[in-house]
């Protein structure tokens, strides 16, 4: 009975300890976007939405809509893709960490690689050529550390 006890209690003191601990762990940071793309590329570094991310998982989430525009347009709107980038040093080179491949409608979600503390981090967001379609979209870029 006294082993069953002591037991109890140990499993309870260690959930005790450990639920703070996995809350702490499970921070994140994020930074909203959004965008209007009317041929094929918004590229945030060159429109001067640059932000700093802490270090840790990468990951996007947003909302997108597209219209047509051109007489020309596609009978569908191509995907558009978001490819989380880093300036580095005087903004000479640029780092990849990844790209997203989101509908050209709806709500979507993914992940890119980890990142690592710093500043100058920007969103390219592309389609494979001009489609005739306007693009709008919001959302968030998501580091949990």
């Amino acid at each position: 009975m006294k082993k069953i006890v002591c037991t109890t209690f140990a499993a309870l003191f260690l959930f005790a300890v450990l639920v703070p601990c996995v809350s702490v762990l499970a921070s994140s940071s994020s930074v909203s976007y959004s965008f209007v793309m009317e041929k094929r590329n918004v590229d945030g570094w060159k429109n001067g939405h640059s932000f700093s991310l802490p270090a840790g998982n990468a990951s996007i989430s947003g909302y997108i809509s597209s219209e047509p525009i051109d007489i020309t347009a596609t009978a569908d709107p191509y995907v558009v893709h978001y490819s989380l980038n880093k300036k580095g040093f005087l903004g000479l080179f640029t780092t990849g960490y990844g790209t997203v491949t989101g509908p050209a409608f709806g709500y979507f979600s993914g992940a890119f690689d980890s990142v690592p503390a710093g500043d100058r981090y920007y969103l390219d967001i592309w389609k494979s050529a001009v489609d005739g379609w306007r693009n709008t979209g919001y959302g968030e870029v998501i580091v949990t550390y």
